[in-house]
Order: structure tokens, then sequence, then C-alpha cells
């Protein structure tokens, strides 16, 4: 469908040779070629049952994976302010997941990996788009469980458990609202999946300083980000005119 393939490849709808028309007019492709105009290279998407077909102008591999690294980093900047701008006298905030917005990437692109694998009809690409989706979100989450440091404990893996539990997005919101809130930082944050976008879950009066779960800085989330890229264009190999024509 050709829904998939613009979400698969993160290209750019360039023309209509006929006026535009609802996605659902265009229906189930039946063949993809290429075609060069004005030295450019496209892929022409036809259906042969009907007259009309687009043109989509396609990035290659490496560019797709980099407008997921720049929206990633768009959102650790994002975090980074609201960080910065807590009222906590200790400049304290939180996440709820392990205080670590990796955690909520890494559902969110699991989540839309899996409404577009349903719009894929082939097999073997659809597995390879899920290699890849699964690579690149074990990459994200695994150094923050290396990262995590908690009160002293040198224990990483188990301070990681305990700040799960504590931050989980599921019951987090009751813990706020239940009254017994003594290690609790000032400002709690989410990420709804589904929805895209951030929200405030709640915030509570400070009384005297309260810390929060300390992550590495954004140097070393950079360059895990970096890593998680280069891990998914290793298994994103796709070969398949879909993917990449250079």
């Amino acid at each position: 469908h050709m829904a998939a393939v613009r979400d698969l490849t993160g290209c750019t709808v360039v023309s209509d040779v006929h006026p535009p028309r609802n996605a659902d007019v265009l229906g189930t492709l039946t063949s993809i070629g290429e075609q060069t105009i004005a030295s450019k290279r496209f892929i022409h998407l036809c259906n042969t049952t009907k007259p009309t077909y687009t043109l989509f102008l396609v990035g290659d591999t490496r560019q797709i994976l980099n407008a997921m690294e720049q929206a990633a980093l768009r959102t650790l900047t994002v975090l980074r302010s609201a960080a910065s701008q807590a009222s906590a006298p200790s400049g304290a905030f939180g996440l709820a997941g392990a205080g670590a917005f990796e955690l909520h990437l890494g559902e969110y692109v699991s989540a839309r990996a899996s409404h577009l694998s349903k719009e894929i009809p082939d097999a073997t690409v659809r597995a390879q788009v899920n290699l890849a989706v699964q690579a690149f979100v074990t990459c994200v989450q695994a150094p923050v469980k290396r990262l995590v440091h908690s009160g002293g404990n040198t224990d990483v893996l188990q301070s990681f458990a305990e700040l799960q539990e504590v931050n989980a997005c599921s019951g987090f919101y009751r813990q706020l609202t239940g009254g017994d809130q003594p290690s609790l930082p000032l400002k709690c944050y989410g990420w709804d999946p589904v929805g895209d976008a951030p929200l405030c879950v709640a915030s509570v009066e400070a009384s005297g300083q309260r810390k929060g779960p300390v992550l590495d800085g954004a140097t070393a989330k950079k360059a895990m980000l970096q890593s998680a890229i280069e891990t998914a264009l290793l298994l994103l190999r796709l070969d398949t005119h879909l993917i990449d024509l250079e």
C-alpha cells in the first residue's frame, strides 16, 4: 500500500500526474519501478487497475535513519530544557519509566512499527523491518541500564529495577495522589507513545531538597544514539528497491 511505502522509506510525495486524489482511490500497488526526471532518480509506484500514479522521491537508508536520530536528539533537548527550568531548589525532576526518555522512545518506536507491519504485505520485508526496529530499540534502551546512578548504590541493574518500579508509568500517578510521597521529585513527566506527545503527569509541593535519578549527560546519550543508528544501519540492508536506490 502506498501509505506503507511512504512510512517505510520516509519519502516525500513530489507530485501527482493527475490532480490530487484520496489514498483510497489508488488502492493496492501492483508494480514498482524506477524513473529518472531531470537527472533525479524516483520510484514509480503504479496501480494497473487505476488510471493514476504517484511519484515519490526517496532518500537512502542512512538519510532516513539520520532523520530518526535527529528526532531523538530534539526530544532530548526538550527534556533537558524542562529539567533546567524545574522550580525545585535542587532543580530535580523525574520521568515516568526509570527516569529515562530512552525507554519511552523505545515504546513509541515499537508501537509505530507494530502498526506499520500490518500494512506491509511482503513477509520478508516485514520481518527485516521488525528486526531493524527491535535492534534500534534495544540499542537505545540497553545503555540506560548501565548509566543509572541512585543514591550511591553501585549495583546498577538493581538500581535500575528499583527506579523502574518506583517510576512505572502504570502506577506513578497513583503514588503521587496517594498521600505517601517522601521521595518523589517535584515535577514528573511521562511520554504517551500512542499520542506522541510529552505530557505533564502531576506536580507536588516541595518540602526541602529532593533528588531524582541521575543519568549520564548529553555526550554519553549522543554517543549511545549514534551507536544505535549504526547498528540499525547494519540490519536495515534490505535487498529491495522499496528502500534504497543508491
